[in-house]
Order: C-alpha cells, then sequence, then structure tokens
C-alpha cells in the first residue's frame, strides 16, 4: 500500500530495488550462478514470467490503476471519489478524446490535470495516474469488478515482458 506514495521517486532509486529484485528472482530459480564461460547472467524476464511475479516499477502501476478503479466506481471513502474525472464529465459535449466513432461508445478516458514541475506536479498521483489509466486498453478500463480488473491488469503487466 505504501508503494504508491514512493512508487514514483527518481529511477535511480527504483533502479536499485530492482537489482534486488532480479537477484532475489535468480536466486529463487537457481539461475543465479555465473555462467561457465564468462558473460551475463541468466535473463530476469522470463524468470519473472515463470514465477509470474511483477516487476518493482509494475507494482507501482498496479497500485495506481487499482486505487484509481476504486475512485471511479465509488469504492472508496472520502474525498478520494473526486480526484479523477471522466473526459465525459469535464466536456459535455463529444470530442475526439472521449468517443471512440469506430465502436460508438465511451471510451472511459480520465482528463489528466496540469502538472506544473517536473519532479513533483508531474509525478502526483492525480496527474500521473490519469496518464497510466488512459494508456490501458478499453476492454481493461472496462471491467467493473476489482478482483477481476486486478487480475486483468496483472496479466495485462505480465505481458509486457516478452
Amino acid at each position: 500500500m505504501q508503494l504508491r506514495f514512493w512508487g514514483s521517486s527518481c529511477d535511480v532509486h527504483i533502479t536499485k530495488i530492482l537489482t534486488l529484485q532480479k537477484r532475489a528472482v535468480r536466486v529463487m530459480t537457481f539461475k543465479d550462478q555465473f555462467p561457465a564461460v564468462p558473460g551475463p547472467l541468466h535473463p530476469s524476464n522470463p524468470l519473472f514470467l515463470k514465477l509470474e511475479l511483477i516487476k518493482i516499477k509494475y507494482i507501482f502501476i498496479l497500485q495506481i490503476l487499482k486505487f484509481i478503479h476504486k475512485c471511479i466506481n465509488s469504492n472508496i471513502i472520502g474525498n478520494f471519489a473526486q480526484w479523477f474525472k471522466l473526459k465525459t464529465e469535464v466536456h459535455t459535449h463529444l470530442t475526439k478524446t472521449n468517443y471512440n466513432t469506430s465502436s460508438q461508445v465511451s471510451t472511459n478516458k480520465l482528463s489528466i490535470p496540469f502538472g506544473r514541475t517536473t519532479h513533483y506536479g508531474l509525478k502526483q498521483i492525480k496527474v500521473k495516474g490519469p496518464k497510466i489509466w488512459n494508456s490501458l486498453p478499453l476492454d481493461l478500463r472496462n471491467i467493473k469488478s476489482l478482483i477481476n480488473f486486478k487480475i486483468s491488469i496483472k496479466k495485462h503487466l505480465l505481458g509486457t515482458y516478452t
């Protein structure tokens, strides 16, 4: 749960954690030995797929997406339910970004608020979250059940390792 708050830190810090995570996955699968002929270690992506584990950066994305899903579907307490607005709620008329002409259905995209600075403003959950949400395929954005949403997002994120 706390990953939601520090997961958008600089890549330098996340890379250190990712290195430790890769080392742990190699130890778990007994692929941590150096090859007999000098060369690189075993690639980690197939190992993450085999164990069905998500890398640190994707854990952050999964947490953000679950949080947004709860906010959109009114499954959250407090003012967070008003943090994210669909583009259809912002614009009363149809625009290119909130209407898919090929399927004649709403695209379920979020409005992205303005982020003032690159170090703080653009890394806020209010700004980064809608960008991540809008990059999802339409079928994933339209899942109503949180459990099904989490399972589908995890499969989607694991699919990026291939």
